[in-house]
């Protein structure tokens, strides 16, 4: 799978990008022809947005997992 397609199918909302695309295929890349299927893909990104928002919010555990980068030594 390529990377876009990791990013979309881990997105939560592949399913409405999916409608999406089709809906823009069939009318031939006009997005005021899929104003719905857009708002659908909004909608599903701002939740899943959200969702993770106060996940992490409420899970100590993931906030102390962040990355400490350690300097290497400069070789002269």
């Amino acid at each position: 799978m390529s990377d876009v397609g990791e990013i979309i199918a881990s997105s939560g909302c592949a399913k409405e990008y999916f409608n999406l695309e089709e809906c823009l295929g069939e009318h031939d890349r006009d997005f005021r022809q899929c104003k719905k299927s857009m708002d659908m893909l909004k909608k599903c990104s701002d939740e899943q947005r959200l969702k993770k928002a106060n996940a992490s919010k409420y899970n100590p555990v993931e906030k102390s997992q962040s990355v400490i980068e350690i300097p290497r030594p400069t070789l002269k």
